[in-house]
Parts: C-alpha cells; structure tokens; sequence
C-alpha cells in the first residue's frame, strides 16, 4: 500500500522544470527503480524476501486508466532536416549519421564498430558487419 501511495503522489505531482504533470511513463520507471532496489536489499540479506515480493506486484499504471500525463510519441528526424544538416558535420559524423538512418542503429552501436568486424568480400556490393559480441548474442 505504500508504494502505491507514493506512486499515486507521483501522478498528483509536478515537475519543478516544466511545471507539467509528471508523465504515466516517468513514474512507472520511477517505481521501478524503487522496486529494484529493494530486490538488491533482499539479495544482500538487508531486506527480508517478502518485502519484494511484496512490491514486485504492484503493478505500473496503465494507459488510459490513470490521471498521470500521457507523451506524445517521439517521431524520427525528417530525411531533409538530416540532409540539410550533413554538409555542417565533418565527414566522418556525416558518415555514422547516414549509418544511422539506414540500419536503424543508434550512435553508441556506430561508434563501437570496428574494421575487424566488416566483412568486405562476401558479396560483390555488400558489406556485412558482424560484431564479436552485442547484447542479443545469448539469443543466439
């Protein structure tokens, strides 16, 4: 019941910043981060398991069903705000942002790539890249 009690202050809140509700997703990490570290208390014997327990069944707030504020989704650059801005980038941002935009990668993934890990001459045209390790590898 506490937990919902400090989750429900959250929806009630605003931000000190932009004077604006507290958005539904905002809290739910919120909450989550509360319940996070209370299953590290509980793996460091702080905590006793049934407190977790506990809080691992709240539930977070669901769209639609609660009065916290809902975002607007964030949407991709436009292609020709990208175009516009690439002759401004040195050559080589230039080329990871162009990167970016047709493989879907994000600049942490760019930035890691190394030569070792392309894969030049499998096909006539086509690079393959192949990292060594990535998140998804247990997935197989």
């Amino acid at each position: 019941m506490a937990l919902k009690a400090i989750r429900q202050k959250r929806v009630e809140c605003t931000s000190k910043k932009t004077k604006e509700r507290l958005s539904r997703r905002y809290i739910n990490q919120q909450i989550d981060r509360i319940k996070r570290i209370f299953k590290w208390a509980v793996s460091e014997e702080l905590v006793r398991p049934s407190v977790y327990q506990g809080l691992s069944t709240v539930r977070g707030l669901q769209y639609g069903r609660t009065n916290a504020r809902e975002t607007e989704p964030v949407r991709p650059v436009d292609d020709g705000d990208v175009r516009a801005v690439l002759p401004f980038m040195s050559p080589v941002v230039a080329a990871m942002v162009r990167l970016e935009r047709i493989t879907g990668m994000r600049p942490g993934e760019v930035v890691i790539i190394r030569p070792c890990e392309i894969d030049q001459h499998r096909y006539d045209d086509v690079w393959v890249y192949e990292p060594l390790d990535h998140k998804n590898r247990w997935r197989g």
